[in-house]
């Protein structure tokens, strides 16, 4: 299926959701060299329900801080520009991605996110933080399989979980896969050029413009996947990666479990 094809599918959709107002207005203050922690605080605190969730979280043992936070403002000066914006993209993408996607797709995307980050992390990135949101945004492409057939979506699900590859599977029952919807959907949305091609070539970070990046979230997604995959990464795949993970089975234990916690606050809201 060409993409002119696939573009034809997605405007067909009634129901496709916009990338939800805030994310593009944090995205877009995020990126901007000369904006900083107030010009996302303002953005924040004009979106009531968000700033009430946010706040929520902060205050939770998730974090553990020793006095109540009472401000967007308050949180960022505590928790730091970027941990601020992990929390808000969560909030905001959770409904578009439990109401459109489901339960499996929304604690994936949270998984993957928080791996992400902490494989950066791990890495000595100055742009850590910024793995949290392609992470979590790197499957967004499934959303426009249960639009548009919900029957067709729970086969190519059905394939997978008897051995099929995903993409293999989600081109048999669709014509074309997730990664490449991801790729339609997130230039429709505007979202940074980095988010989109991770959303394109997760699944094959060496073919990725930001090879390294693409990788990073490769190797989240594979890391935290139920059941977990065997091997965990493909050698073909491993053997290109510019970086290596010591003792994955137990650095998957501790992201799942910080992952956890982060879910059982999100879900609570």
């Amino acid at each position: 299926m060409s993409v002119d094809d696939i573009k034809r599918v997605i405007n067909s959709l009634r129901e496709l959701p916009a990338m939800p107002n805030v994310v593009t207005k944090a995205l877009s203050v995020i990126k901007d060299p000369n904006s900083g922690a107030r010009d996302l605080a303002k953005t924040i605190e004009n979106d009531h329900a968000i700033t009430a969730e946010l706040l929520k979280i902060v205050n939770s043992p998730y974090f553990g801080l020793s006095q109540n936070i009472q401000t967007v403002g308050q949180s960022i000066t505590l928790l730091g520009f970027n941990e601020v914006k992990s929390i808000i993209l969560s909030c905001a993408m959770k409904p578009m991605m439990t109401t459109q996607g489901g339960k499996d797709l929304w604690e994936h995307a949270i998984n993957t996110a928080v791996a992400a980050e902490t494989i950066a992390k791990k890495l000595g990135r100055s742009d850590s933080d910024d793995f949290f949101a392609q992470g979590l945004m790197h499957d967004l492409g499934k959303i426009v399989f249960e639009l548009y057939n919900r029957k067709q979506a729970y086969e190519a699900i059905r394939l997978t979980k008897s051995g099929a590859d995903i993409l293999m599977a989600e081109k048999m029952v669709f014509g074309f896969d997730h990664t490449e919807v991801g790729y339609i959907l997130g230039n429709r949305w505007q979202l940074p050029k980095q988010i989109v091609s991770v959303m394109r070539h997760h699944h094959k970070p060496q073919f990725s413009e930001f090879r390294t990046s693409a990788g990073i979230i490769y190797v989240a997604d594979r890391i935290v996947q139920d059941p977990i995959k065997n091997p965990i990464l493909e050698p073909e795949i491993k053997i290109k990666l510019d970086f290596e993970i010591n003792n994955i089975e137990g650095f998957r234990r501790q992201v799942l479990d910080r992952a956890r916690m982060l879910l059982l606050n999100l879900n609570s809201l």
